[in-house]
């Protein structure tokens, strides 16, 4: 398997999870209401504090994206300079 697939499919299913909880953090919090983990009336700043944590996530997420490509990259660049010399 190529140098960081593994790495590069983790992310991308991380990426589809965040997703999902975006679609339903309004659920998420109204069911979170209905068990009795939060009170009704914060429900409301709960769907809100789930939607920050989620885009949170996924700002850190494309950090780590873009330092597992530009590490690809520089192994790729490396390993095309010693296949010349």
């Amino acid at each position: 398997m190529e140098r960081g697939a593994v790495e590069f499919a983790s992310i991308f299913v991380a990426y589809f999870a965040i997703m999902l909880g975006l679609l339903f953090q309004d659920e998420l919090a109204v069911e979170l209401a209905e068990a009795g983990l939060i009170r009704e009336n914060t429900r409301e700043s709960a769907e809100l504090a789930i939607g920050l944590v989620l885009i949170l996530c996924w700002s850190a997420l494309t950090v780590i994206l873009i330092r597992l490509i530009n590490a690809i990259k520089a192994s790729a660049h490396s390993t095309r300079k010693g296949d010349d010399g």
